[in-house]
């Protein structure tokens, strides 16, 4: 019999019997030595190393000595002690006890030596305890063997010749016991290698789904032979541990559900005492078994009529360019039944991709809607941006059915479904390819809409001609040069403000003795109403100059006049509400050109930005008559820059150049045209929240900025050299900024780069 067993992948044990007082083998040897030697050794000597039995009797009885103390102290008593036998007797309960604690914790030799001494010294009790004896010492001797106090001298006999039998019987049955309970942790562990094996060769479970039947028996057999002689074998050591004559300590089978394929199987932790922890593959192979009797067929049939749908959606969508009567999102796609049997398969991602396609070509089927309303700029870039979000959208489902194609498991699992639909391999390759080039088109065409429109909305402010009627003079919609001539009392316009709804905002001077500044609001070509700001400064004085720039924050309008007077440096901050009332207005002397002013809407704060020099760009924030309450400068050259309100902060968008070391691998030869987006919060304290150049080895710049429904700020441009007068042909560049995000980022905070 081996006397150890492999269990996991390590060497352990053979599982070995567990006593309420653990005794060591080298002990047995011991004792055995000392027995059957003190036996053959001359009486003399052997007496000098024994005491009296009515010396130890109190010792024997006490609880605070070990039963190993107990023994050795009972193998010393003399032989010609008149009460010898109840040593034996002590001997005989002792080891009675101990042998009847069986279980396969505990090695197989120990065990059996252990049944040898038992029987050893049960027999000697019977020899050693004669009738007459019984009768004189009944009282001890049933004491310690825990009888009747009636039982006579034969039934005492019969009592200890039955236990006799009884050890004989277990010792018999012990080597059956380990026998059995070897063999079953011999097949689990196969159980467990077969299904690793399973595991290694169908990584993906739901290829077991799709298996012919004879391919599915061959895999799963070995698995199932192995298992049933598991549970064979347990059951025999069960049927064992049931025939010996008294309970036994018995290992129980504690079986686990397989929750997870991909997850690994492994060996089961090591026993627990009297627990075997076994996953039960029986269940599992029954599970998937039903799976593939009962509802493969339907998940054919559920998988080809979504295909179905959405290919009917695509088709309609595609030909006959109508918008979808239903709602996508409320479409009943019964994909329940495929997500459970193959949820990584081709299948399933290639009906994303399909619905993610429909639900795009029906946004494409909404564009004449927005082509009708051609002067809702940003509308009609808000509407091609989010096409172009979709379609990127689109995009990624579809390389997730590229990597899908690429795993050959995932496609195996439908391959029947591929080849049905596509007839062969080759013609879902060309499904591929034609979407591939599909998706290409549909970015290029939203991106050449969205130019489109910038381009407009620049041409239509700077070169456009197109004019309103005020009494009997043409106002122009477009921005003018200053060294345009002008008729007397006409009006020539500096600064445009397009709105949606065809709703202008203008800023200039009216030619007469002196330039009058005006502020104005046209709807269309008529307007709405017009300001001059020849504002009285004083007793003798009038201002005048021109209307140089012009914000809006939705609720008033700001200009900055610069006054023409006496060589005066003098710039005037006029504001008007929307109805063109004046505001009171603001003083300074600034001698550099103003690139933008915008006020807070809630305060009295004015930002405004001006380049001190090159590389050198200032923004101070004014307050009342308290003039600069703040300052900050930034290292660039800025061009164009705009200023945007979020939630009571200032965003700062620019164009910006830097030095040539800061401007690795360009393709730009004159360091001038070479630019990159900055972007800045400041909040109305004059802090910093946030600060990027956003780098990039080509250059780029931005012409226009919107702000999304998600209240992110779109900002829009071109790729190449900065240059107004030649981007017909640049690519487009975008860039979403997401005010709020940056400003909740960790660590986004004063002058991140």
């Amino acid at each position: 019999m081996a006397n150890h067993l492999n269990i996991g992948n390590g060497k352990v044990n053979t599982p070995k019997i567990s006593f309420l007082v653990k005794l060591q083998p080298s002990f047995f040897l011991t004792l055995s030595i000392f027995f059957f030697i003190s036996l053959a050794i001359s009486k003399p000597l052997f007496a000098q190393k024994r005491v009296k039995f009515k010396e130890v009797s109190a010792k024997i009885q006490s609880e605070s000595i070990t039963q190993k103390e107990k023994i050795q102290l009972l193998l010393k008593i003399e032989k010609k002690d008149k009460l010898y036998p109840l040593a034996f007797a002590h001997l005989h309960k002792i080891y009675l006890q101990k042998s009847r604690q069986i279980s396969v914790n505990t090695p197989q030799d120990d065990l059996l030596f252990l049944m040898d001494s038992s029987i050893y010294f049960t027999g000697k009790t019977i020899s050693t305890v004669k009738k007459d004896f019984y009768e004189k010492n009944k009282g001890d001797i049933i004491g310690i063997l825990r009888l009747p106090a009636d039982f006579s001298y034969s039934e005492f006999v019969d009592q200890i010749e039955f236990e006799l039998e009884q050890q004989s019987q277990s010792k018999t049955l012990i080597t059956q016991l380990f026998s059995n309970y070897e063999n079953a942790i011999h097949f689990w562990r196969k159980s467990n290698d077969q299904f690793q094996l399973i595991r290694e060769e169908h990584p993906n479970k739901n290829e077991l789904y799709f298996l012919s039947d004879s391919l599915y028996t061959q895999t799963i057999e070995a698995l199932k032979s192995d298992f049933f002689d598991f549970k064979n074998s347990y059951s025999k050591y069960e049927n064992t541990a049931d025939s010996f004559p008294y309970n036994i300590e018995k290992i129980i089978v504690q079986y686990l559900s397989i929750e997870d394929y991909n997850t690994d199987s492994g060996e089961t932790p090591e026993n627990l005492l009297d627990t075997l922890s076994v996953k039960n593959y029986q269940k599992w192979w029954l599970d998937l078994e039903l799976t593939r009797e009962n509802q493969i067929q339907e998940f054919w049939k559920e998988m080809n009529s979504t295909n179905r749908l959405l290919a009917n959606i695509i088709d309609t969508l595609t030909s006959d360019t109508l918008e979808l009567a239903q709602n996508l999102d409320s479409l009943e796609i019964e994909d329940k039944l495929i997500k459970e049997i193959a949820p990584e398969s081709i299948s399933l991602t290639l009906f994303k991709y399909q619905y993610k396609k429909a639900s795009l070509l029906n946004l494409f089927n909404k564009e004449k809607v927005y082509n009708s309303k051609s002067e809702e700029r940003n509308n009609i870039i808000k509407y091609y941006y989010g096409l172009k979000t979709k379609v990127k959208e689109l995009e990624k489902n579809f390389d997730l059915l590229l990597k899908s194609y690429s795993d050959s498991l995932k496609v195996k699992e439908v391959n029947p479904f591929l080849q049905k639909q596509y007839k062969d391999k080759e013609g879902f390759v060309a499904f591929l390819e034609k979407n591939s080039s599909e998706i290409e088109k549909q970015n290029q065409y939203c991106e050449g809409k969205i130019r489109e429109q910038l381009l407009k909305i620049f041409l239509e402010k700077k070169f456009i001609p197109n004019y309103a009627i005020y009494k009997s003079f043409e106002i122009a919609l477009f921005e003018q040069s200053m060294a345009t001539i002008l008729e007397k009392n006409h009006f020539l316009t500096l600064k445009v403000i397009n709105l949606d709804n065809n709703i202008k905002y203008i800023s200039g001077y009216q030619r007469g003795e002196n330039k009058i500044p005006f502020v104005a609001k046209a709807s269309g070509q008529k307007i709405v109403w017009l300001k001059l700001l020849n504002i009285k400064l004083n007793k003798a004085e009038y201002l005048y100059g021109y209307a140089s720039h012009l914000t809006f924050d939705g609720r008033n309008l700001a200009t900055i006049v610069n006054q023409e007077s006496d060589g005066s440096r003098k710039k005037y901050l006029i504001k008007l509400n929307n109805e063109g009332e004046l505001q009171p207005y603001l003083v300074f002397d600034k001698p550099e050109n103003l690139d933008f002013i915008i006020n807070h809407p809630q305060d009295s704060l004015t930002v405004l930005g001006y380049q001190l020099q090159k590389n050198k760009y200032n923004v101070e924030g004014f307050s009342g008559n308290m003039g600069v309450i703040w300052k900050f400068s930034l290292p660039y050259q800025v061009q164009f820059p705009q200023t945007l309100l979020h939630k009571g902060n200032f965003v700062f968008i620019a164009n910006v150049t830097e030095t040539q070391a800061a401007i690795p691998n360009s393709s730009i030869d004159t360091f001038d045209q070479f630019s990159n987006i900055l972007v800045a919060i400041i909040n109305p304290f004059g802090e910093t929240k946030f600060q990027k150049v956003y780098k990039s080895t080509n250059s780029q710049f931005f012409t226009h900025t919107l702000e999304l429904e998600n209240k992110a700020i779109l900002i829009l441009g071109f790729n190449g050299s900065l240059d107004l007068n030649n981007f017909e042909n640049k690519p487009l560049f975008t860039l979403e900024f997401d005010p709020e995000q940056e400003l909740t980022i960790e660590g986004g905070g004063l002058g991140k780069r």
